[in-house]
């Protein structure tokens, strides 16, 4: 590992500081990451019964979503609501490691 890849997984390791800029986006993009394999694992280990509601659907029942198919349906938001991922990247990029800004207005 060179050194400029070793002084950036350094600051890493200090993101939980008081007043670290980063450390926000760190928990934001961890988390959305970790919430949606959650759910993924949770549809994967009920199998072919992921894919039916808890109760018995009819035209004046709606279809009910159980935990399992909540989380996995609703955690894809996570990466949505706590700011895009590309979005923490940049800041995580930028704030925490350092880095130069991306250009703006340059596509």
């Amino acid at each position: 590992m060179g050194r400029a890849a070793g002084d950036a997984v350094e600051r890493l390791a200090h993101t939980g500081a008081v007043r670290d800029a980063g450390a926000p986006s760190v928990a934001k993009l961890l988390w959305g990451g970790w919430h949606q394999r959650l759910g993924e694992l949770a549809v994967l280990v009920r199998g072919a019964a992921a894919g039916v509601g808890p109760g018995e659907w009819s035209p004046s029942a709606p279809y009910e979503l159980d935990e399992a198919q909540q989380l996995f349906l609703f955690s894809r938001a996570d990466t949505i609501y706590g700011g895009s991922d590309q979005v923490q990247r940049t800041i995580i990029a930028e704030r925490v490691l350092g880095l130069p800004r991306e250009p703006k207005g340059v596509v």
